[in-house]
């Protein structure tokens, strides 16, 4: 009975040193705190509204752009590099150009540092052809923003034009009108000054580089309708005349019109010439009437 009281004992006692142990060990060990995950905040831009511009008398297309800025406070226009590489703090040469024109660039009305996680830019788009222009950062590296310009295009110039500014549309008694010599004028228009009526939209109409406008405006106002022109080019190619969805910025088109009816629209042709060696005073035309009728014109080159 000694004996097995003495195991019963020192069974015990182990039990005691071994929750004592265990205690002990628990008690030095620091407490796991449960993980928590840390959702990192990513710097965007949202496009709040976005206007495309085509003005005849610049050399670019433009967007005036309203951008919401997500966690990036330090963000400024400065900041941002298009997708043709022009850096949006470096726009004095647009800048220059747009004043020389008699525009207010005041009138833009620029937020180049935010307000309220706002900026407002000035996009110049020198790709005729683009129909997406794409705005990154160098400081942001994931920052990205798409600016679709399958959009209306506004060729209106009088929200931006000064007092001084005059932009009258030409009639048939300025430099644009043949002498009593010639059956018509020709001149040429800058290769951004085209747009196009789509399903009722107005469009722009994007060309490439080395693309060359010219508009032909014709002496007699009688009130036969054009329905199709052709231009006879030195090089010997014809070019057929934009048909009547496509017009100036100034001028309209006067496919399927009788000179009588628009003594102003002129007649538009596309001619691609990379080395600007056509001469428009050397080219013929070929009009052909809604009676049938062809009949074949000599011209002259002027001055708009």
């Amino acid at each position: 009975m000694k004996l097995l009281r003495n195991i019963l004992v020192g069974m015990l006692v182990l039990a005691f040193l071994g929750v004592a142990i265990y205690l002990g060990l628990k008690q030095g060990r620091p407490e796991q705190k449960p993980e928590t995950s840390v959702t990192e905040e990513v710097a965007g831009l949202k496009l709040k509204k976005a206007s495309l511009y085509q003005f005849e008398d610049l050399n670019y297309r433009f967007v005036i752009a309203d951008i919401e800025v997500d966690h990036a406070d330090t963000l400024q226009a400065k900041d941002l590099i298009t997708s043709e590489g022009i850096s949006l703090g470096k726009l004095e040469k647009y800048k220059n150009t747009f004043i020389a024109k008699d525009y207010d660039w005041n009138k833009i009305g620029l937020k180049e540092i935010q307000q309220s996680h706002l900026l407002r830019l000035f996009i110049p788009v020198l790709d005729s052809k683009l129909t997406k222009i794409t705005l990154t950062s160098e400081k942001y590296k994931d920052l990205s923003l798409n600016i679709d310009l399958n959009i209306k295009v506004i060729t209106d110039n009088k929200e931006f034009a000064t007092t001084a500014k005059v932009a009258p549309t030409p009639t048939p008694e300025t430099a644009v009108t043949p002498t009593d010599n010639t059956n018509y004028a020709i001149f040429e228009l800058p290769n951004t000054a085209l747009a196009q009526q789509i399903d009722g939209s107005e469009v722009g109409y994007s060309l490439p580089s080395h693309a060359r406008v010219f508009a032909v405006r014709l002496k007699e106002a009688n009130s036969k309708k054009i329905i199709s022109a052709v231009l006879n080019v030195p090089t010997g190619e014809r070019v057929n005349a934009e048909d009547a969805s496509v017009y100036s910025v100034r001028y309209a088109n006067l496919i399927n019109q009788s000179v009588a009816d628009n003594p102003n629209a002129v007649l538009l042709f596309i001619v691609l010439d990379q080395d600007r060696t056509i001469e428009m005073g050397n080219c013929s035309l070929t009009i052909t009437y809604d009676s049938g009728e062809s009949v074949e014109m000599n011209g002259e080159e002027v001055t708009q």
